[in-house]
């Protein structure tokens, strides 16, 4: 499997009175290949998403270094996947054709605390997600003329402290943290089991809870870089476990998913910087039916490229 990605972003910044508005316009493209033969753009899951929204950020009182609040719209469409409903059974089963395709409003808040040389920071996101064209699944096995509709929330903190500089053929400075979140996704799209004849409501709603350190520095006021680690746990309450041959277990299905990050910088004359980037991630579960979804993995991107701020 390998994945291509490209884009472009405009954002303008402007001080109003005591605050700063900032806002943003963005398009992206990303090519997913899942073989070697398989060419450039012909991908089921690629998707181009274009994105605009605008913040809000200014000062608070006492220990609130500053705060932010802003919203974002972007539309998502993958043009090159149709559900298999709409392909071999047609119309009239109603099951919508570009069923991944969706339309989002999210709204975030955040605020930087300061206690000498600690930080904290705290993040609050409500996000709306509409699918244009995926009918929801009802009781009796068939579809709705109503479409699925998302609410996903999340709530999450990240503490940082602030290392001693320290001499190592040159000034270093870094800092410690750990960031930890909750998020929850309540879905009104349900699922139908037809070899067991089962309605499964809610089928995609989940709760999930992480944590993890990280590690940042700046080295010689030239290069700077970061590692971190986080584990996070999800329980899809309305999705069963199977074993391999599909029989449910009598439990939800739980996953958990270990995500290790690191990145460097060097930067460049005239505002540019070479960009090095890289992820490992190693997920299981206790779902072991994987016929149609992939529960237990591991993947790994990499990213080299130029970077350019004004």
């Amino acid at each position: 499997m390998a994945e291509h990605t490209r884009g472009a972003s405009l954002r303008a910044i402007e001080a109003v009175g005591p605050v700063k508005l900032k806002v943003y316009g963005a398009y992206k493209q990303n090519f997913l290949k899942e073989t070697t033969q398989e060419p450039w753009g012909k991908g089921l899951f690629d998707y181009n998403k274009t994105a605009a929204g605008f913040e809000v950020e200014g000062k608070g009182p006492l220990m609130v270094e500053t705060w932010r609040a802003g919203a974002d719209y972007y539309v998502t469409k993958f043009p090159n996947f149709q559900s298999l409903a709409s392909i071999q059974a047609g119309a009239e089963i109603n099951a919508g054709k570009d069923v991944l395709n969706f339309s989002a409003v999210d709204l975030p808040l955040a605020a930087d605390l300061a206690f000498g040389r600690r930080r904290l920071e705290l993040k609050a996101l409500t996000s709306f997600r509409k699918f244009t064209d995926q009918n929801v699944v009802t009781d009796a096995g068939t579809f709705s003329a109503d479409k699925r509709r998302d609410l996903y929330w999340n709530l999450s903190a990240g503490f940082t402290q602030l290392l001693p500089k320290a001499s190592l053929w040159g000034s270093l400075e870094s800092s410690v943290g750990l960031d930890a979140a909750y998020g929850n996704l309540h879905s009104n799209q349900n699922s139908y089991d037809v070899s067991i004849v089962t309605f499964r409501p809610n089928f995609y709603s989940y709760k999930e809870t992480s944590a993890g350190p990280r590690y940042r520095f700046r080295w010689r006021q030239w290069m700077t870089g970061g590692l971190s680690y986080l584990m996070a746990y999800r329980d899809y309450a309305g999705r069963p476990a199977q074993d391999l041959a599909g029989t449910d277990k009598g439990s939800a299905i739980k996953t958990r998913t270990q995500t290790f990050r690191v990145s460097m910088a060097f930067p460049l004359p005239s505002g540019f910087s070479i960009q090095l980037q890289g992820a490992t991630q190693h997920a299981d579960s206790n779902m072991a039916h994987e016929t149609t979804y992939r529960y237990n993995y591991s993947s790994s991107n990499y990213f080299l490229g130029v970077a350019y701020e004004l």
